[in-house]
């Protein structure tokens, strides 16, 4: 009987030993998943983290995007004010491009008369200076022969007189 206990503990006793060492095996296996699972739980929460900051910065990205748009609408329309004002200028400059041409045409007649009446005043001026020379003398002999004495404000009316008579007579 002895030995039936003896087979019986050693019987027990491989089956306590191989329920130990399964158990053991289970327990390593639970730690391994234990610590596969702090991993996974670690790796999980840094890829949360990721899609966090990513999320973040998508949101920064499409307002960055519709400020863009914002500010290319406001190119665009101050593009469109450009044309519009350069067109103005454009056609300001027409105008005034044809008032010079104009002012200057008036200017060249302006010219153009001026050199006419200078010639004018010279050719009287040589009227003038060949009258001067003639006058006294046919005042002189024109008082010469009728006795008349002529005072000096007399002589300088006839003189005026007899000075636009011959400007007259030579037009």
């Amino acid at each position: 009987m002895l030995e039936r206990k003896f087979i019986s503990f050693v019987f027990l006793s491989t089956y306590d030993t191989s329920s130990i060492l399964i158990q053991k095996q289970r327990e390593r296996e639970i730690s391994v998943k234990n610590s596969e699972t702090v991993n996974l739980q670690k790796e999980t929460r840094d890829l949360k983290e990721d899609l966090r900051k990513k999320e973040e910065e998508i949101v920064l990205l499409k307002d960055m995007q519709e400020e863009q748009g914002r500010e290319r609408s406001r190119m665009e329309t101050e593009v469109t004010n450009l044309h519009a004002e350069n067109s103005e200028m454009k056609d300001i400059l027409c105008l005034k491009e044809r008032e010079i041409r104009e002012l200057k045409d008036r200017l060249e007649e302006g010219a153009r008369k001026i050199r006419e009446l200078r010639a004018e005043v010279r050719e009287m001026e040589e009227q003038l200076t060949q009258a001067e020379v003639t006058f006294p003398l046919e005042v002189k002999r024109k008082y010469k022969y009728t006795g008349i004495e002529v005072t000096p404000g007399q002589r300088e009316m006839q003189d005026v007189d007899a000075i636009s008579t011959t400007m007259k007579r030579d037009r």
